[in-house]
């Protein structure tokens, strides 16, 4: 599982305003054109280095790896998977761009997120029931799993319609003019996100955090990290998989309740738990037909 949080304080939270000033002529007279917008004050690579190293500060180091070596491993991973991903790149290129960014619309990054969740949900499920009928794994650590993924997307669906309504206001004559106008409901917008996006942000962490413990407990060495095994318990101390489980249930379980507690009428309330076991079961039975 990647971190998909990175992406959204990137391009929703962590962006400052900018106004571009420029002389133009038209019917003989000089006029003053200004152009406002936001972008992103770091790099993306940045965040992806910044995330790696906090999800493994989060969570205990096989001893068979060297922690030094295992980041940068997985750093370089990561950037590279982003600087293949041609789609993710143009939506990040044109949040960097000044020139794009007023038609690089803050809602095209939340759609993007949104699509390609929804859009991997099914091979996601799959991946989970393949790797629970090949390993001795408690169930609900990959029913977990396939919660959180439910809960990201209805978070992502709630943002969306948050970012539509404050993009709406930033696109006012009033706002376009006035950059008192604009930065104020630039200003409103990040304080109604950033409780959403730092919760979305500590369950992608501690969900993460379960994963790669389990992971790298599983690998001989990173040389033979391709390759194909089964996830064994045995391979894991039992203290520090409940520790990360627990906290990964726990962030998914507030941030569930953090999106239901908005008061949002066109928002769909999640599945329930019993409805989420059932469905998760299903796409077992057909891994193992």
């Amino acid at each position: 599982m990647d971190d998909h949080s990175s992406g959204l304080r990137y391009g929703l939270i962590d962006v400052e305003p900018f106004e571009e000033k420029k002389i133009v002529k038209r019917y003989g007279m000089k006029f003053v054109e200004r152009t406002r917008g936001l972008r992103p004050s770091k790099s993306f690579q940045d965040y992806l280095r910044f995330n790696t190293e906090e999800v493994l500060e989060h969570m205990a180091i096989p001893r068979h790896l060297d922690r030094a070596t295992l980041s940068a491993f997985i750093q370089e991973e990561r950037i590279k998977r982003f600087e293949s991903d041609a789609e993710l790149q143009k939506i990040i290129e044109d949040a960097q761009s000044k020139s794009k960014r007023r038609g690089a619309r803050l809602t095209t990054l939340v759609e993007f997120f949104l699509e390609r969740q929804k859009a991997n949900l099914d091979t996601i499920f799959m991946k989970y029931a393949e790797a629970s009928l090949a390993s001795d794994l408690p169930l609900r650590l990959f029913n977990h799993f396939a919660d959180f993924h439910m809960t990201y997307t209805a978070a992502l669906e709630l943002l969306l319609i948050l970012v539509r309504k404050y993009e709406k206001m930033m696109n006012l004559q009033r706002a376009r003019q006035q950059s008192a106008t604009y930065n104020r409901v630039i200003r409103e917008m990040k304080f109604k996100l950033s409780p959403i996006i730092e919760q979305i942000e500590l369950s992608s962490l501690a969900a993460q955090s379960s994963i790669w413990y389990v992971f790298f407990c599983n690998v001989d060495s990173l040389e033979t990290i391709s390759e194909e095994r089964p996830l064994l318990k045995s391979k894991l101390n039992d203290e520090e998989f409940e520790r990360l489980l627990w906290e990964s249930e726990e962030n998914s379980k507030k941030l569930r309740e953090l999106v239901m507690k908005q008061d949002v009428r066109t928002f769909k309330p999640l599945i329930e738990e019993s409805d989420l076991k059932a469905s998760f079961n299903e796409v077992v039975m057909t891994a193992i037909g």
